[in-house]
């Protein structure tokens, strides 16, 4: 093994270093030899010089520029993270905006179809009242049993009244519901907006 001086210990430092190894007098002595009060002698010189080195304006630039590029990679991958983040907020309410204008179509056909039936339904309850009319004279017997069935008609009538205010009332917890959601993305895209106007502004 080489004899120990003072540049044998300083390369033994730089390996150290290199591996991420904790400097002592032990870990350099394994890569030395010689003696322990010679190698920890010369590793307090070796940082004692460190430490006194002058500390240069080209020193100061690079460390200050080193700085500064990471100030602006951290930044910068922030933004982009904020960014990605408030485009996909913005495709997935786009989505919504969509499936809740078909759902919202749906309902309005599925309203014109119930109301298209309740006309339907008058139209032929009027039909059957003029008929009854007309025969009135004819078939008192039948009288009992007209009653009956306009009395039927009208329980249908009712039933299908109640339907519909059923119908409206879902459609309206619906349409409450899908508004309420969209207010929700719509404060989240607009919080995600605010944060990256803040990174902006602090990146200014």
């Amino acid at each position: 093994m080489a004899r120990v001086n003072k540049q044998v210990i300083k390369n033994a430092i730089e390996e150290l270093k290199i591996n991420n190894i904790e400097i002592t007098t032990l870990n350099v002595h394994k890569l030395t030899g010689g003696s322990l009060t010679t190698v920890s002698k010369y590793i307090k010189e070796i940082k004692d010089d460190e430490s006194n080195k002058t500390i240069t304006p080209e020193f100061l630039r690079k460390k200050i520029n080193a700085i500064a590029d990471e100030m602006y990679n951290t930044i910068n991958t922030s933004f982009s993270v904020k960014f990605n983040d408030l485009h996909q907020a913005q495709e997935q309410f786009e989505q919504e905006k969509i499936k809740i204008n078909k759902e919202i179509e749906s309902l309005i056909q599925d309203n014109l179809a119930l109301k298209k039936q309740l006309e339907d339904l008058k139209v032929k309850q009027q039909t059957t009242q003029s008929l009854m009319q007309e025969q009135r004279l004819d078939f008192v017997a039948e009288l009992s049993k007209k009653d009956t069935d306009i009395r039927a008609l009208t329980n249908e009538l009712d039933n299908l009244k109640s339907l519909i205010e059923i119908e409206r009332a879902d459609f309206k917890n619906i349409l409450d519901n899908k508004n309420e959601e969209i207010q929700k993305l719509s404060k989240t895209i607009e919080e995600k907006s605010q944060t990256i106007k803040k990174l902006l502004s602090n990146k200014s």
